[in-house]
């Protein structure tokens, strides 16, 4: 009896067994990833069907062992990938590592591995790992064309901040609640305010301005609520103070752009001070010149009245 009895146990364990493979090798094939099985000591592995399918190789193709995998790796990452996976054996997390891996067509495929100790030594140190190798060559594919998005970006706003910093105009962008969200490096020079000091702000509470200035504004405010204006494209001229109190007169062009939902008035003001003191001193001299004219218009006009007049009296004008 005690010999039939073993003979069932054994065969219940044996099919025990052999469900439980079934099940494991059922769900090895059900998902997408690779599955490895690493001996640490010896070296030797076990790579799932999907492993080799994933580098374009028949089942089993190559053989399953840590130099197999390491002579795959790509040259640039081996040594990283390596010191991170030698870390990972003595880890209590395990490891997670990218890389690239080459496939049968020499075509190089990126990879993400992860493992973890599942047997372990005396000492802690890890004698058996398990993992899976995920194809994320999408994922790498969308990272490097955002990273490249974002770099061109980049170059595109240093060139943008470049040309408004050394413009020669003021240029400032003012947000729909005519809040500043730019204000280039003419401006500071041209009004005294830093960038600090006038990011955020309201240009008009900042800079005290004449009546006509503040008839301007109301204009602004109008296009800032609607995106019209009828200032929109031309030039207008408008008297300004300074920080430091004094005036300058500027020529402000206005303009506009919608982003994001938003109205943003674009404004590039230009110093015309010494402009205006030029026209106006030059409108002095033409009145001026225009008076002697006709003072001496009028002194040819007397001479020759008196002549006629001594000429009716019967005085020769060489008698004179």
């Amino acid at each position: 009896m005690g010999i039939i009895r073993d003979i069932s146990d054994r065969k219940q364990s044996e099919e025990l067994l052999r469900k439980s493979n079934e099940l494991y090798n059922s769900t090895i094939s059900a998902i997408n990833d690779g599955v490895w099985d690493w001996d640490v000591k010896t070296g030797n592995a076990f790579f799932s069907e999907t492993y080799y399918k994933m580098l374009g190789y028949n089942d089993k193709e190559f053989p399953a062992n840590y130099t197999s995998w390491k002579s795959l790796v790509h040259p640039d990452d081996v040594e990283r990938a390596d010191k991170e996976l030698q870390e990972g054996i003595g880890s209590e997390k395990g490891f997670h590592i990218n890389f690239r891996m080459k496939m049968k067509s020499g075509e190089w495929l990126w990879v993400s591995t992860r493992g973890k100790a599942i047997e372990k030594d005396k000492d802690g140190k890890a004698v058996r790992m398990v993992g899976t190798l995920t194809d994320i060559s999408g994922q790498m594919k969308t990272d490097l064309q955002l990273k490249q998005t974002a770099e061109i970006l980049q170059v595109s706003e240093e060139k943008y901040r470049t040309i408004l910093d050394t413009a020669l105009d003021a240029m400032v962008v003012a947000n729909d609640q005519d809040h500043i969200e730019l204000w280039n490096e003419a401006a500071v020079r041209m009004f005294g305010y830093t960038k600090d000091e006038m990011i955020g702000k309201t240009l008009h509470q900042i800079i005290p301005s004449m009546q006509e200035h503040r008839e301007k504004k109301d204009r602004l405010h109008e296009f800032q609520q609607t995106g019209m204006s009828d200032v929109i494209g031309k030039s207008v001229e408008l008297p300004v103070r300074k920080k430091d109190g004094t005036t300058l007169t500027v020529e402000l062009t206005i303009g506009s752009m919608h982003l994001l939902g938003k109205w943003y008035a674009v404004g590039v003001m230009r110093d015309v001070t010494d402009r205006k003191k030029m026209e106006f001193s030059l409108k002095e001299k033409i009145q001026e010149l225009e008076k002697m004219n006709s003072l001496m218009v009028g002194r040819e006009l007397t001479m020759v009245q008196l002549k006629e007049k001594l000429r009716d009296a019967g005085i020769s004008i060489s008698d004179v």
